[in-house]
């Protein structure tokens, strides 16, 4: 037997009433295990698609150590190449500079007789062969 509190005629609620709540929360608990679950479907394509994520990001970190490798020898190369063409450019302007000095300084001091080193000269290429020929000259011209 019921409890009198349940008794429809205690004033309390009845039997109907009461399974109406019952039926009320059902659907609500129904509609929330749906959510959930759907919840749950969108959480394991968030996992599938960070997981992804993390793989791109791991070949893309891979790759772009590659490049960085690839064009600091890139940037190597190219600085030598340039540091070689400015010695190129540097060699090409002071050979014919220091050449016609060392002329200019072994031919141009003929007329004092002395003026020089004995021996030798300052070694840059064939100034030991001017000398030579200088003093050839100057034995002659005194003859």
């Amino acid at each position: 037997m019921p409890p009198a509190e349940y008794n429809g005629s205690s004033g309390g609620p009845s039997i109907e009433a009461v399974q109406a709540q019952v039926n009320d929360v059902r659907v609500v608990m129904q509609e929330n295990v749906d959510v959930m679950l759907a919840n749950i479907d969108k959480t394991e394509v968030l996992e599938n698609k960070s997981s992804q994520l993390a793989s791109q990001a791991k070949s893309f970190q891979k790759s772009s150590r590659q490049v960085k490798k690839h064009m600091c020898r890139q940037n190597a190369k190219m600085n030598l190449l340039i540091a070689a063409v400015c010695v190129i450019v540097l060699l090409a302007i002071l050979i014919p500079v220091i050449s016609s000095a060392s002329q200019a300084t072994s031919s141009g001091g003929g007329g004092s007789g002395g003026g020089g080193s004995a021996g030798g000269g300052s070694g840059g290429g064939g100034s030991g062969n001017t000398r030579r020929r200088w003093l050839v000259d100057s034995n002659r011209s005194t003859r």
